[in-house]
């Protein structure tokens, strides 16, 4: 139709994850899925759930996606995933490669 949707974008780290409302009230945005956060790390569970309710504000769509390096620290044990906690060697290289 010639139409290009579009949505607002914000990347953040720890500092854009909490305390800060990002708010979306562009209607073209919202009709696109609304707000999309990319985080570029996993912070504890408390922060976490903080993080993801950054999208998604006052009744409106919102979207998050996590990017994670294989490289970096890796986040078997971090306290976000419960299930990976405990697990080591094959099984948590399992949960993990899923995960990514």
């Amino acid at each position: 139709t010639g139409e290009s949707s579009y949505c607002c974008i914000t990347v953040t780290d720890n500092f854009g994850g909490r305390g800060h409302d990002f708010d979306c009230r562009d209607e073209g945005s919202n009709l696109n899925g609304g707000m999309l956060v990319i985080a570029t790390s996993i912070p504890e569970t408390r922060e976490w759930i903080q993080w993801k309710g950054r999208t998604a504000r006052q009744d409106r769509p919102g979207q998050y996606y996590v990017l994670l390096c294989r490289e970096d620290k890796g986040f078997a044990g971090t306290g976000v995933l419960p299930s990976t906690n405990n697990l080591t060697g094959a099984a948590a290289e399992k949960i993990i490669n899923k995960l990514l």
